[in-house]
């Protein structure tokens, strides 16, 4: 970390290198030492007019004023720093007058004086060998002005009354004697503060968590261990992979031991893909848990972490290589329990995960937008929709606006808008059709892709004439894509993808793609 002094001195002896020609009669730079505020001060005098007479000597006085900024900047944006605390330092004064009657050691302010000798007769003595530490943080200057110091050791510069130590260190030595002589003994220390120390746990938003300061990692923990108020009212814990304190960012790595056991509110969990490991008994007995989300970095679930969740149906774990697994860790859970997994994990997860072998299953691929087109009276609608989609028809005697099953059946059927009746399908068990309680409001259901053709009846209501039942409709009903994978499954113990493609339902194994009869497509 930078570091800057907290007064900026300028040598009074000190001549910029385009003056050093100049007769020191005519030098009308003048430099101060600080006003006391702990910044210096520059002074120009009738420069231009004494010395600026070509304009090369304009030039050079250009430079030098640039030169005057600059340091003028510096020394601003030292004393801003300071002030707004981003140098954390503190300043400790000891004199002889805190000196015990006769001791070896004494502290003062956080800074502890320790010597072969100390009293406070004749101003005061300091009998080496000796040193300064402090609890702080570490010292970066340190400062001994008395009637006599001797050679104080490495690291020390100086006169016979004045020696000065800089660096970084919560400690440090002296190995000459310090004496006041009827002089005193001032001795000024610079102290560099440590951060405060973290004291666990600490609470962001909803959750609690252990800090590693070293690390910049974070566990989370328990509210109250083992107590029916551990995170009472906590319903959903969407856990982050990374939390702030202190200005600080520190990665979610693990789910600490007992950390939700007993949360009985808890009904859903997401874990992300920064944590590595869950640890023993985390949600033990969260009997109102019904799914969690895994992600893909846990390397290691610990004992018992979910036993007793007595609601939990659903875990989805997305690390591709099955992570180790404590002792009776989904035991007592509900009996329908699925454990979704990378479809290309599926058999090594079975192979490492013996005692749930039968509770495990791929991940469902996200849903995939397909076309569905829908065809009467020698035309055609088309719909781009993720299925499965629902599509309705709201638009009865009172409504204000058509819905989507309406708005279709009016582009295939011309000039009217159209409510459903007697609705009814065939062709496709993907294709649903049904009432709602409402009068009039009919669905069409699309669940999922389908190869050829469903057909969909019923008749419909003129709005305009008012008469319900006049018309007759049928609509035929195909689901169009381009290669969309839809569904993964297992054929012959063998892993396989279902592929839609120009309305074709194919597998793909293996690289290679087959249709419903097993012929090789091309």
């Amino acid at each position: 970390m930078l570091k800057f002094a907290k007064t900026l001195s300028v040598r009074r002896d000190w001549v910029p290198a385009e003056l050093q020609g100049v007769p020191e009669s005519n030098r009308k730079i003048g430099f101060g030492e600080s006003e006391g505020n702990g910044a210096p001060y520059f002074a120009e005098q009738n420069l231009l007019s004494t010395i600026c007479r070509t304009r090369a000597e304009r030039e050079t006085l250009l430079t030098i004023k640039q030169q005057i900024i600059m340091r003028k900047l510096f020394t601003f944006l030292c004393a801003a720093l300071m002030s707004v605390g981003m140098f954390a330092t503190t300043e400790v004064t000891i004199t002889q007058n805190d000196f015990p009657g006769m001791d070896v050691s004494f502290t003062k302010d956080g800074v502890t004086v320790s010597a072969d000798w100390i009293d406070n007769m004749d101003s005061g003595h300091l009998v080496a060998p000796g040193s300064f530490s402090t609890t702080l943080g570490n010292f970066t200057k340190i400062e001994v002005n008395a009637g006599e110091v001797l050679q104080l050791g490495e690291g020390w510069s100086g006169n016979s009354e004045r020696q000065t130590w800089t660096g970084n260190a919560s400690s440090v030595s002296f190995s000459g004697d310090i004496s006041g002589l009827g002089h005193g003994i001032t001795i000024m220390c610079t102290i560099e503060l440590a951060e405060p120390a973290i004291v666990n746990p600490v609470q962001v938003s909803d959750l609690y968590y252990n800090l590693d300061a070293d690390n910049l990692t974070a566990e989370v923990t328990y509210q109250e261990q083992w107590s029916p108020s551990n995170y009472s009212g906590l319903t959903s814990a969407n856990i982050p992979s990374s939390v702030e304190h202190n200005s600080k960012t520190y990665n979610v790595t693990s789910i600490g031991g007992s950390a939700f056991y007993g949360c009985s509110s808890l009904t859903s969990v997401t874990i992300p893909n920064s944590v590595d490991s869950i640890g023993d008994r985390a949600f033990r007995s969260c009997n109102n848990l019904t799914d969690v989300t895994i992600g893909s970095g846990v390397t290691s679930i610990g004992v018992m972490a979910f036993t007793f969740c007595s609601s939990l149906a659903s875990v989805t774990v997305n690390a591709t290589t099955p992570p180790t697994l404590g002792g009776s860790v989904f035991d007592g859970t509900a009996a329908a329990l699925k454990i979704y997994v990378p479809a290309e994990s599926v058999a090594a997860y079975k192979a490492a995960w013996t005692a749930y072998a039968d509770k495990i299953e791929a991940i469902a691929p996200e849903p995939q937008g397909v076309t569905v087109v829908f065809a009467a009276n020698a035309k055609t609608v088309e719909r781009t929709v993720t299925l499965p989609h629902t599509f309705k028809c709201d638009w009865a005697a009172g409504m204000d606006e058509p819905d989507e099953l309406d708005i279709i059946i009016h582009e295939l059927y011309n000039d009217y808008y159209y409510c459903n009746n007697n609705i009814q399908a065939s062709g496709s068990d993907q294709v649903e059709v049904g009432t709602e309680e409402a009068p009039k409001n009919d669905y069409i259901t699309i669940k999922g892709v389908f190869e050829g053709t469903a057909t969909v009846t019923g008749d419909y209501f003129d709005w305009i004439t008012g008469e319900e039942g006049a018309h007759n409709y049928s609509i035929t009903i195909s689901i169009k894509g381009s290669a969309t994978a839809v569904e993964n499954v297992q054929t012959n113990q063998v892993q396989a993808t279902k592929i839609l493609r120009d309305g074709m339902l194919l597998i793909e194994k293996n690289g290679k793609l087959y249709n419903a009869t097993g012929a090789e497509v091309k």
